[in-house]
């Protein structure tokens, strides 16, 4: 079976689009992974930034109690 010139020039619009069609779902891909990337680091700052705040907050109670204890060894 051999293929004639006319059925060559065919086949090529069409593995054409076919490229495109690969390109824009691998564009798609990257596209979706950087939007994954964004959200995971947006993520990781706000679990980071809540330890902070209850380290802030641990802190702060130890502190209270500290001065709790203090002023009533003092009254004694």
């Amino acid at each position: 079976m051999s293929i004639r010139p006319i059925e060559v020039q065919g086949s090529f619009p069409q593995s054409q689009k076919t490229g495109k069609i690969q390109e824009q779902l691998q564009q798609r891909g990257q596209v979706s992974q950087e939007v994954i990337a964004q959200q995971e680091k947006e993520e990781a700052k706000k679990l980071s930034q809540q330890v902070n705040k209850s380290d802030e907050t641990e802190q702060m109670r130890f502190h209270q109690e500290r001065n709790k204890e203090q002023q009533e060894q003092q009254a004694k």
